[in-house]
């Protein structure tokens, strides 16, 4: 295996981008967040994959960390506000702010664009992504409308959960918070809150933990018998 840096930081390496990305559906485009020169604040970013360019959405409502929905929208997430913006998918213009009632970060959404998990925050934190609970309710992107919310995890420090890619699990990091980057241990658990979350590590070498599996889009849903792992990095 081999690897190769595939944009570089802006401004020469005086800026930063990353943390958490997501990729579209189409894979055409990567969101992620950063800044764009030394001592700047945190913007949206946006990757073209084919051109491998930049766009920062230095928007009114800048965003943390970003997930795009199986149908192409952009779900951001902003900290300092404890809110979560739908977006248009190819400008990034806001559409609506999420009526969860509550602050939160992290989003994700199940593959069948019917969930939506995010950190549950204390309060709104600038640059601190973590929560205190995992939280999951219904979710419908055409609308912008999300259901009542479960607890399916309570843990200090939550931070960066995914959906396996049949919908079933979350896994997700802990951390000290509100030090993200002092993670403490990974946890899975299954996204209707049915069973108790399992800890698969401590190791200190662990960090943000992402699903790799063999399991098409085509084909969640279903009960396929091939393994599922999880990587972290």
């Amino acid at each position: 295996a081999s690897s190769e840096v595939f944009v570089a930081e802006p401004s020469g390496g005086a800026g930063c981008i990353g943390c958490h990305v997501s990729v579209s559906p189409d894979g055409k485009h990567i969101v992620g967040a950063g800044m764009t020169g030394a001592g700047g604040a945190i913007v949206g970013m946006i990757i073209d994959t084919d051109t491998r360019s930049i766009t920062a959405i230095a928007d009114t409502s800048p965003w943390n960390t970003g997930v795009y929905d199986p149908g192409g929208r952009l779900l951001t997430s902003y900290t300092a506000t404890g809110d979560l913006t739908l977006r248009d998918d190819d400008t990034a213009a806001p559409i609506a702010t999420l009526a969860l009632g509550e602050p939160a970060a992290a989003p994700a959404i199940s593959p069948d664009g019917h969930s939506l998990a995010y950190a549950l925050m204390a309060a709104p934190e600038g640059g601190n992504p973590a929560g205190t609970a995992l939280r999951v309710r219904p979710w419908d992107a055409a609308s912008a409308t999300v259901g009542p919310a479960i607890t399916v995890a309570s843990a200090q420090g939550v931070l960066a959960p995914q959906f396996s890619s049949d919908g079933v699990w979350l896994v997700y990091a802990r951390s000290t918070e509100p030090d993200e980057r002092g993670l403490i241990g990974i946890d899975v658990v299954r996204a209707d809150g049915s069973a108790a979350p399992i800890e698969l590590t401590t190791a200190a070498g662990d960090q943000l933990p992402r699903w790799m599996s063999p399991i098409a889009p085509a084909r969640v849903g279903g009960r396929d018998p091939e393994a599922f792992a999880w990587i972290a990095f």
